[in-house]
């Protein structure tokens, strides 16, 4: 199985408003560090993670590295996708 994590992945292993999210979390990343499934993830999800406020920055970069992802590349054609997301309102451009 390949698996991608994006941002609010890793933020719920910090949330301080849903234990039961955050213990799930944890379990999941404990899991991957030993399961046979490929992790992916994207720079664009790193730069999310680097917006993130000081204190919580590094543990969601840490936590995220630590799986070791493999970096899905972004394309000229996502790109186009993702301006045709925005140009129709489709996604606001803060997402």
């Amino acid at each position: 199985m390949k698996l991608y994590i994006e941002t609010s992945v890793p933020n719920f292993l910090f949330t301080e408003d849903a234990p039961e999210k955050r213990r799930v979390t944890e379990v999941f990343f404990e899991w991957l560090k030993f399961s046979e499934h490929k992790v992916f993830s994207s720079e664009i999800v790193f730069e999310e993670l680097r917006e993130a406020p000081e204190g919580k920055r590094n543990k969601l970069l840490r936590a995220l590295s630590d799986l070791e992802p493999a970096m899905i590349p972004v394309t000229e054609e996502a790109a186009r996708l993702c301006r045709f997301y925005l140009d129709r309102g489709i996604l606001p451009p803060r997402y």
